[in-house]
């Protein structure tokens, strides 16, 4: 049996004929505008991993953004082994410690998520979370992120079309690092996490995932802990 194709009626059709599928019809000239909109932002973001992806080509690594570590099937170079770029983990550890923009350094955290990264990247992780709990280093850090969007894609971004993007970027990257504690933490850091789940300071959406993962891995590592069962189940319902 044959799908019916989906039509998108625009706002104008669908406020007289409310019963129409809610959509909208863009011109080509409008899917071009889109189209230029986000290559102009894909420049900046290039421009900014430069420093990074300059040190990973050195190594044999043909990327365009640390994002392709990760991302990309294809071997980095046809004529060469496929390289892991779990051996350039110190590299990613202590270019995620310099002052990128936050858009970079979550691409940097992705990479980070492995389990041959928990010796080194859980402090430097944890330390980042703390830092960025504070309203006043976000809004600063949107800002700085901000700076070279508008010298960058000036002509197709305004302050106020790209700063409510960045806000909400930047709320994907706190999520970001709260994923990397709970994949990167250790038995030794259970303490910490008990810490970070306590801390009002993070909202409670953060601390309800975060408690998820602690659960996952008391069960994980048997730890049969009365208590510590009971701080993770009460932070894990926290209502958002």
């Amino acid at each position: 049996m044959k799908r019916k194709k989906r039509i998108a009626y625009s706002l104008e059709e669908w406020l007289k004929d409310p019963s129409l599928t809610p959509g909208w019809k863009i011109t080509e000239e409008e899917r071009q505008q889109k189209e230029a909109k986000r290559e102009a932002w894909s420049r900046v973001l290039y421009a900014l991993h430069e420093p990074l992806t300059r040190e990973l080509r050195k190594l044999g690594f043909e990327v365009e953004t640390v994002c392709d570590l990760y991302n990309r099937k294809q071997p980095w170079r046809k004529d060469a082994p496929l390289p892991d770029y779990r051996e350039v983990i110190p590299l990613l550890v202590e270019h995620f410690q310099r002052p990128y923009s936050f858009e970079v350094k979550e691409a940097i955290l992705r990479a980070l998520i492995d389990r041959h990264a928990r010796k080194l990247a859980f402090e430097p992780v944890l330390e980042e979370f703390r830092r960025t709990a504070d309203p006043q280093v976000a809004q600063e850090e949107i800002q700085r992120a901000l700076q070279p969007v508008l010298e960058g894609a000036g002509d197709y971004w305004t302050p106020e079309e790209a700063e409510p993007l960045l806000r909400n970027r930047w709320n994907s990257y706190r999520f970001t690092l709260m994923h990397a504690l709970g994949y990167l933490f250790s038995k030794e850091h259970i303490p910490i996490i008990v810490e970070l789940l306590q801390d009002e300071r993070h909202s409670a959406e953060l601390r309800k995932w975060l408690a998820r993962d602690f659960l996952k891995k008391l069960r994980r590592w048997r730890i049969d802990d009365p208590e510590l069962r009971a701080v993770g189940e009460r932070y894990a319902q926290l209502d958002s």
